[in-house]
């Protein structure tokens, strides 16, 4: 995953695929989490992430930036 950082708290995040192919910002560090996001690397395309609510005993996950950025409500619109 390539290194990045938000334009509004400079904090280090990458950018992964959703399933549905949607593109998201996650936090570049993965921790111990009751759920977050695998990352499966593609080749040559953004890697992929799969939601994961049941990790296994000590499992690092990838958090969604929306989720820890404390500026993610000015950049959400109304659908």
């Amino acid at each position: 995953m390539r290194l990045a950082y938000c334009r509004s708290c400079e904090w280090p995040i990458g950018w992964v695929l959703t399933e549905a192919g949607k593109p998201m910002p996650v936090d570049a560090e993965p921790l111990v989490a009751l759920r977050g996001y695998r990352i499966h690397e593609q080749d040559g395309r953004a890697p992929l992430a799969s939601y994961c609510s049941q990790p296994t005993p000590g499992e690092k996950l990838y958090q969604s930036h929306f989720a820890s950025c404390p500026h993610a409500p000015q950049h959400r619109t109304a659908s």
